[in-house]
């Protein structure tokens, strides 16, 4: 058989004077096997992941209020402690003006938090002026790597 210029079969002839035509080559599958095995192992290892840091904050906030009582603000609320084992927090709490400015903040510590158990909180009383919102930050202590 010959190739013509673009590289594309073109017909030939044979004996007896006939033409022969080549067959189209059978379409490769879209997949292979390997192909489909690899993408399960990285569907299964991100759900592995997923399913891993879905439960990696052994306390959570479960609700918090910010109030305005007597010229003075705090903010209340309460944490859980989702782990398996009693475990101390520290609390910053950080108050923000209405155009997201710091207006100040402060730390508390929650000792022995039991395991499953909800423990309130309290900020103390401030007098700071324009107080719109605020953001809570819990503090685990050092990780492993000393950070």
């Amino acid at each position: 058989m010959e190739k013509g210029a673009n590289g594309l079969s073109v017909c030939s002839p044979l004996r007896n004077g006939k033409l022969y035509r080549a067959r189209a080559k059978p379409a490769a599958p879209l997949m292979r096997t390997s192909n489909w095995i690899i993408l399960a192992v990285g569907i299964a290892f991100a759900a592995y992941v997923f399913h891993s840091l879905a439960r990696t904050e052994p306390v959570e906030v479960i609700q918090t209020r910010l109030e305005h009582q007597g010229g003075k603000v705090f903010v209340a609320g309460q944490v859980k402690n989702t782990g398996s084992s009693a475990r101390s927090i520290d609390l910053e709490v950080h108050y923000y003006d209405r155009n997201g400015r710091p207006l100040g903040e402060d730390a508390l510590q929650l000792n022995a938090l039991g395991a499953g158990e909800v423990a309130a909180f309290k900020s103390p009383p401030h007098t700071l002026d324009g107080v719109a919102d605020f953001s809570i930050y819990l503090n685990h202590g050092r990780n492993p790597y000393g950070n």
